[in-house]
């Protein structure tokens, strides 16, 4: 019995885990007894039937945000670990696991469940970064604009973008857009962004909470800027007159010329300016809505057709021509430039 009581405690002092199981110690002779004399001598602490801790789990300091166990910050409590917050609140945590056991971290805390397995590749701040994204910073107790300047600051420092990045497949599509207009601002590499925008779908809007004072957020697919933008062009004479001047054909037509005649160092870049001039000729004509009833094709086809980075197809642009308008003539100049 000294010999297995002895062999315990070895095991659990040299361990960094919070938490055991009577399984832990199963190829130890009279595990369950030797427990149960370490609990009374007062080293560890009996939770439940089988299941016993180290010391007093407390979530709220700094060096207990471990996650052997894979339990992290969450909501309010991981605004509190990052700055966002000053003030005491109930304790939030998030698992990977389908439960946790209430016993352990009181009766009082909040618990989110089945958070994503690549989580525990991250450590605690990176983990209360997600979450605080995937609440659109609303847990925060400053403002918008302070929100966002901290929110940055973390982001900044060395490796933590990256950190973040590996795991955003498993990310809702909210989360993905915010990060995407946070590494253009703070300046990630191209690839990273173009990952994040391949990710999404153009025809959704997402909303960004106290987030939405990034400086792409209107790049990045925020609800609440499409309104804005549109007031702007309606305030523009330029645009007014663009529109107007689109709506002839001929003047469109001129328009695509012009727009081709353009002394370029490269052909894609002759394709990215011709695509931009196209897709003001379609907002000019009632937008990608009315263009994809006209010729029967899906908004997002037509969202990517018309995109700087698109790559039509001969056939397509046949049909948008044909839907505006335009002759099949001018398609094949734009098509052979």
């Amino acid at each position: 019995m000294t010999s297995a009581i002895k062999k315990i405690r070895k095991k659990i002092e040299k361990s960094r885990k919070r938490f055991w199981h009577l399984s832990d110690f199963k190829k130890i002779p009279f595990s369950a007894k030797a427990l149960s004399r370490l609990v009374h001598k007062g080293i560890i602490k009996r939770i439940n039937r089988g299941l016993y801790s180290k010391s007093r789990f407390d979530l709220t300091k700094q060096n207990e945000l471990r996650h052997s166990n894979g339990i992290f910050p969450a909501g309010k409590s991981a605004a509190k670990l990052l700055g966002f917050r000053n003030k005491e609140t109930t304790l939030e945590v998030s698992t990977t696991g389908v439960s946790l056991p209430q016993k352990i971290i009181g009766k009082t805390t909040i618990i989110y469940k089945n958070r994503p397995k690549n989580w525990l590749t991250l450590s605690s701040k990176d983990v209360a970064i997600l979450e605080f994204i995937r609440n659109c910073g609303d847990t925060s107790d400053l403002t918008p604009h302070k929100t966002v300047d901290l929110l940055l600051k973390h982001m900044l420092k060395p490796g933590q973008f990256d950190r973040v990045f590996k795991v955003f497949k498993t990310e809702p599509p909210r989360v993905k857009a915010i990060l995407g207009a946070i590494g253009q601002e703070i300046g990630v590499s191209k690839n990273q962004l173009i990952f994040l925008r391949n990710s999404l779908n153009p025809s959704c809007r997402f909303n960004f909470g106290k987030l939405a004072s990034l400086k792409y957020a209107i790049h990045w697919q925020a609800k609440g800027h499409k309104k804005q933008k549109s007031k702007h062009k309606r305030s523009s004479s330029y645009d007014e007159s663009l529109v107007d001047e689109l709506n002839d054909h001929e003047k469109a037509i001129k328009y695509l010329n012009t727009i081709l005649r353009k002394k370029v160092v490269t052909k894609k870049k002759t394709q990215e300016f011709l695509l931009i001039g196209l897709r003001n000729v379609v907002e000019a004509c009632g937008g990608i809505g009315v263009l994809s009833k006209k010729v029967k094709m899906s908004r997002i086809t037509l969202y990517k057709m018309l995109s700087g980075e698109g790559n039509p197809i001969t056939y397509y642009f046949s049909e948008l021509n044909w839907s505006t308008g335009f002759q099949d003539q001018i398609l094949l100049i734009c098509l052979q430039s």
